[in-house]
């Protein structure tokens, strides 16, 4: 999998279409499956290969895209993600 991350560039990121990557690791979950029940070492290893490299290059693109969604609506409403989202008086630590 280092071979996967070495080929991915910030350039060829620009460029990655998630529709045609998540056809590239569907067609590689499909050839594992093949190769598995033929068994055939080789082309497991191939399959296995190649859908690493299609989640690997799918999440390089997926990372980027959802860190900056998330930090859009964070600057958008204001508030910040540690707020908490039970009440206060949920019966733990409270006195009285």
């Amino acid at each position: 999998m280092s071979r996967a991350i070495s080929k991915v560039s910030r350039a060829g990121l620009a460029k990655y279409s998630p529709q045609k990557g998540l056809q590239r690791i569907a067609g590689a979950e499909v050839a594992e499956r093949y190769y598995a029940r033929a068994k055939d070492a080789t082309g497991l290893e191939r399959a296995i290969r190649a859908k690493l490299e299609a989640q690997a290059e799918f999440v390089f693109w997926w990372d980027p895209a959802s860190t900056k969604a998330a930090n859009a609506v964070i600057k958008a409403d204001g508030s910040s993600r540690r707020r908490r989202t039970g009440s206060r008086s949920s019966g733990r630590g409270a006195s009285g």
